[in-house]
């Protein structure tokens, strides 16, 4: 287990535990005065084993009551843009992971919390309001109780940070594209290298020709849409704690990070993708000599997406460009290498290594092994930041892949056997949770976590 603070390297990003104390009383001091918000709260913590502030999207303050210095000085910073509020002030605290404040006269508050899908929110909880605007919407709200002067509201957002009920121009064009990345028939998932090239010719002209007109955080929010779709299908752990969080009808409002897995020959043409749909580089991970993979990070911030895509790297390599330059073929394969060699990159055949969910992380990992969900030990274990993921989901690895890895001398001749045996360490879900604002990585914690999801580990054990 790791921990300790001290050893912790911060990065470019920082801790607010200023901010993050002052809106977690505000939520409590809101929930005292709105008996339907506590009972709900308890609900979905004891239900889903996730924390009722995570899910909060933003709160509205009465400005007869609130001095808006009190923002400032926490590092709030005020945003006048309208096309994102046309009614009040926005203040947001830019480099975290903290919700935004909106402050209107009128002496009303109000919390809203977000959804996956408005209507199912809706329909297990019975409310009178009418809804403004509709289901895959950039934004759309509802009220769900109203006590004194405090209102409960539900969100959904699909690839919008505003607050601006738009009219639904482009919603033909993005159901289509969500259809579109989660058809198996358009979104192909080529096995061979001749196969992988042309699907990603493909994939590019579709999203510059057929989806040019959806804005780029829209185009984001429905291709991982359809990649969580997709690594759901073969992940038990994501389908057992989705369910657990549908029969609240929150869906999956609470991912934090999707990761990708490339083999090297793939990576600049997987990152070119990820930007094309609208994705921007973050910060990049290159965890040593020693440990023989790098990372870039990427996010769209509209669209409240972020991606992380991993790949073996040589030492010589550590200040390449991936985005663009070419990593040339390499005869050993490391823990992300061998991993696409066996199932297929993540664009392609195998789909998302793991997608990170916040939640209460020690009562998620205390219930997770009581529906028959095993759980690794924590491989980030501070104060702002813990994380741990399911033991891997088990999958088979094609014949033709394990014969050529072992001509290849990949693999020796039991791990071979095994390999054409038994499921192979696939895919994960990692619980993870964040405090005080803290919007990064830990990379040593991330480099044990790596060497424990290489597939070879579990060989030989059986």
């Amino acid at each position: 287990m790791i921990g300790g603070e001290e050893t912790f390297d911060m990065g470019r990003w920082k801790l607010y535990p200023d901010a993050w104390k002052f809106l977690a009383a505000r939520v409590k001091l809101f929930m005292n005065y709105h008996k339907y918000v506590t009972e709900l709260a308890g609900r979905i913590e004891r239900a889903t084993s996730t924390r009722f502030i995570d899910w909060v999207d933003h709160m509205v303050l009465a400005e007869e009551d609130f001095d808006t210095k009190v923002l400032t000085d926490l590092g709030f910073t005020e945003v006048k843009d309208e096309r994102l509020i046309q009614d009040g002030r926005l203040f947001r605290h830019e480099g975290s992971t903290i919700f935004p404040i909106i402050v209107r006269p009128g002496g009303i508050e109000e919390l809203a919390i977000r959804v996956g899908h408005l209507d199912s929110f809706t329909k297990t909880h019975a409310t009178k309001d009418p809804k403004m605007g509709r289901s895959h919407a950039p934004f759309s709200h509802v009220v769900m109780a109203r006590q004194d002067y405090f209102i409960f509201s539900a969100v959904e957002r699909n690839g919008y940070s505003g607050f601006v009920v738009q009219p639904e121009t482009d919603m033909n064009l993005y159901e289509e594209a969500v259809r579109f990345f989660k058809t198996r028939e358009t979104r192909k998932r080529g096995l061979e290298p001749v196969d992988r090239l042309g699907m990603l010719r493909d994939l590019y002209e579709t999203v510059e020709d057929r989806f040019s007109g959806l804005s780029r955080p829209r185009l984001t929010q429905a291709f991982l849409r359809a990649e969580r779709a997709f690594w759901l299908r073969r992940n038990k752990a994501g389908r057992i704690q989705k369910k657990r969080q549908d029969n609240l009808g929150l869906g999956l409002a609470n991912h934090d990070h999707h990761a990708f897995r490339s083999s090297r020959e793939n990576m600049v043409d997987l990152l070119e993708l990820l930007k094309l749909i609208g994705l921007e580089e973050r910060e990049r991970f290159y965890a040593g000599d020693e440990a023989g993979w790098g990372a870039q990070v990427l996010e769209n911030a509209e669209a409240g997406c972020v991606v992380f895509a991993d790949v073996d790297l040589l030492p010589n390599e550590k200040d390449v460009n991936l985005a663009v330059e070419p990593l040339r073929q390499s005869h050993k394969l490391g823990t992300i290498g061998i991993w696409c060699a066996l199932h297929g990159d993540s664009i392609f055949t195998a789909g998302m290594h793991h997608l990170a969910l916040r939640a209460n992380h020690a009562a998620l990992r205390s219930v997770l092994p009581r529906l028959k969900v095993p759980v690794m030990e924590p491989f980030s274990y501070y104060d702002h930041l813990k994380q741990s993921f399911t033991e891997g989901d088990g999958w088979m690895a094609l014949k033709k892949r394990a014969r050529s890895l072992f001509e290849a001398e990949q693999l020796m001749n039991e791990q071979f056997y095994e390999v054409r045996t038994y499921p192979i360490m696939g895919s994960h879900m990692e619980i993870i949770e964040r405090n005080d604002g803290y919007k990064g990585f830990d990379q040593d914690s991330v480099d044990t976590i790596i060497r424990d999801t290489d597939p070879r580990t579990k060989l030989s054990q059986y």
